[in-house]
């Protein structure tokens, strides 16, 4: 099943006149991982704003599922997309422990119902006895777990990771690609990470979205555009990869 469907995906900013993203389309099966890669500036977060519903868009359309989330005369708020996102800085609530703000965004259930799914995906993600803790109280692999739990909690239609290994040091950023894959994989979630980093690309994605200056260059298994890059550009993005 298509989870994400995008076509002619056009991003502009008007007082510049300049376009953050060119006439993108992709398509994202369900329990599929999509990475977006490219340099900065290169639109990738512009994309992923705008399938969350944090940037309107110039032209084109998203379809989440069956649904038309976003066109030119048609917008559906954030909330109300079935989308989750974690946050480059990972965004969690300073005053509240580890189980809120896994919980943060099952309000409408009943409390014990909310104890029993963040109990769940706390062991899923390896967060088991750091309940009662606060943000500043875990290392930063541990925030990024919790930004994930947190995000999966509500069961959104797919996941959105911005820069998902940025804040880590080398040595944690090796471990932290396993360890979100598997959590990924063993919840069968779909997934939409930017990186700038081609081995993060290799490691967890599926399928990979190159982009230069808002326009889709090259695209494929990870693999394959390592192998066969369509010019030197991408060449040199890849160097040292395999």
């Amino acid at each position: 099943m298509t989870m994400l469907k995008i076509r002619g995906l056009t991003k502009r900013f008007t007082r510049s006149g300049t376009s953050a993203v060119n006439d993108v389309s992709l398509d994202v099966e369900r329990g599929e991982i999509v990475a977006l890669l490219g340099e900065s500036g290169c639109g990738k977060t512009t994309i992923l704003r705008m399938i969350a519903g944090f940037e309107t868009l110039t032209d084109g359309e998203i379809w989440l599922g069956d649904r038309l989330v976003c066109g030119r005369h048609v917008f559906t708020e954030p909330e109300n997309r079935g989308v989750g996102i974690v946050f480059q800085d990972y965004a969690l609530f300073p005053h509240m422990t580890v189980l809120e703000n896994i919980t943060f965004g099952l309000f409408r259930m009943p409390k014990q119902q909310q104890q029993e799914k963040a109990a769940s995906i706390m062991e899923l993600t390896g967060l088991k006895g750091l309940e009662k803790r606060y943000p500043h109280q875990i290392s930063g692999g541990q925030k990024q777990r919790v930004a994930l739990a947190r995000a999966m909690a509500p069961e959104p239609d797919i996941i959105l990771f911005d820069e998902p290994f940025s804040n880590l040091d080398t040595t944690l950023r090796k471990k932290m690609r396993y360890d979100i894959k598997e959590i990924i994989q063993k919840a069968n979630l779909t997934a939409i990470f930017v990186t700038h980093d081609t081995r993060d690309a290799m490691i967890l994605a599926d399928n990979v979205i190159i982009l230069k200056e808002g326009f889709t260059i090259q695209s494929g298994r990870p693999l394959d555009v390592a192998m066969g890059p369509a010019n030197d550009y991408i060449s040199g993005l890849f160097e040292g990869c395999c």
